[in-house]
């Protein structure tokens, strides 16, 4: 848009810019908060789950089969189990907590 001479318009429409900017960032960090919280009380992983068979994934091709709550990372192909980062994470550590590494 053309500047009227003081250059207020152009600087507001920054500001603007700015202030949706900064309210995007803080609802996507709020977001990413609800979402760990709600992985962390979810209950143990299924026994059927074996992180072991796992292979990354490197285009997602849905959800999380144990939370449901984000972008899969991690997939059984054989069990036919989706798990996110955060899941995955959880079924290694409950793996090595069963065979006493942890």
């Amino acid at each position: 848009m053309p500047d009227p001479g003081d250059g207020h318009h152009i600087n507001s429409m920054g500001n603007c810019c700015d202030s949706v900017a900064t309210i995007v960032s803080a609802l996507h960090r709020q977001l990413s908060s609800l979402v760990k919280a709600e992985q962390e009380a979810s209950g143990p992983l299924s026994v059927t789950v074996d992180v072991s068979r796992g292979e990354r994934v490197t285009a997602g091709i849905g959800k999380c089969s144990v939370c449901g709550l984000v972008r899969d990372e991690w997939i059984d192909r054989e069990a036919e189990v989706k798990l996110c980062e955060h899941c995955y994470g959880r079924g290694v550590r409950e793996n090595a907590r069963g065979v006493g590494v942890v």
